[in-house]
């Protein structure tokens, strides 16, 4: 008898300390929110390496000119993020967070070359173009800082439709190695050879570096009440990046003893568009 009347108070307390608790966490003011997020962006511009001449080859020979062409292609990015939520008004939430994107995207490489070649009495130019193994071995990523806001439009509902804006600040990394074609020249006969294409010497062109890009993003989705203490939210939203990374390509590409033209040359690149469009799934705790 004794024992049952102790269940009933102890089940009693539990019941108000539960009501407690779920009264406490409606009306909270602090969330805890971590998602994934898949992210895709446009291609750009190819990055385009200054002329540069056939080893061995004088303007008396071949007169050759050659470059490089690489291109970023199907870019396409994982994203883990988390935010601490801060409820500053009835329909206005406050939140800081951080993300890190692991950027998966091709690099195609295309390699051309123009010379002058003797056809008896006759001087001609000679086209050589080289398509290269597109480089998916690459290693590109973004940690992101992001203040933002989220704008609710209705409270008592279970299905709860927001909008949300954020101040990107984001550190993006890149490193990956790519082919460099060089052409050469022997004598043979009595004559010249100019060696392009698939017998050239191909070089190792190293590229490290980081830059940081700030962005801003806009976007809506719905955030679906499970309980007081969880929700599941599912959303979309545009990046726009102010900035393109990698402009200065030629400042990050790395020495080569090997062949130091590599680093010598001019390279021309308008930059890498980390612009984006994102669709995002994840929880928030209600503190």
């Amino acid at each position: 008898m004794r024992r049952s009347r102790l269940t009933a108070v102890l089940l009693t307390i539990a019941i108000v300390i539960a009501s407690q608790t779920s009264a406490a966490k409606s009306g909270s003011k602090y969330s805890l929110k971590i998602g994934f997020q898949a992210s895709g962006y446009p291609s750009d511009q190819d990055v385009t390496a200054g002329p540069y001449g056939a080893i061995g080859d004088s303007p008396e020979i071949f007169a050759s000119q050659s470059t490089m062409e690489y291109h970023f292609d199907s870019k396409f990015g994982r994203t883990i993020h988390g935010a601490l939520g801060y409820r500053a008004a009835r329909n206005v939430e406050l939140e800081m967070g951080f993300a890190y994107t692991d950027m998966q995207l091709e690099i195609k490489q295309h390699g051309a070359l123009r010379a002058r070649a003797a056809y008896g009495d006759t001087l001609r130019h000679i086209w050589v173009l080289t398509d290269l193994d597109t480089r998916r071995d690459n290693d590109f990523s973004i940690v992101t800082i992001r203040p933002g806001a989220n704008f609710t439009l209705a409270l008592k509902s279970r299905i709860v439709p927001y909008l949300s804006a954020g101040l990107n600040m984001m550190i993006v990394r890149a490193r990956t190695t790519l082919d460099f074609l060089r052409p050469y020249v022997t004598e043979a006969g009595g004559g010249y050879v100019l060696h392009s294409g698939s017998d050239a010497l191909k070089e190792d062109l190293g590229f490290n570096g980081s830059q940081t890009v700030f962005g801003l993003d806009m976007g809506s989705g719905l955030e679906f009440r499970i309980s007081p203490e969880l929700s599941i939210n599912f959303g979309f939203s545009y990046m726009f990046a102010f900035q393109k990374p990698f402009g200065n390509f030629e400042e990050l590409v790395r020495d080569n003893p090997e062949d130091p033209v590599i680093k010598q040359i001019e390279y021309y690149f308008e930059g890498m568009n980390v612009s984006s469009v994102n669709a995002t799934i994840g929880m928030i705790l209600h503190l």
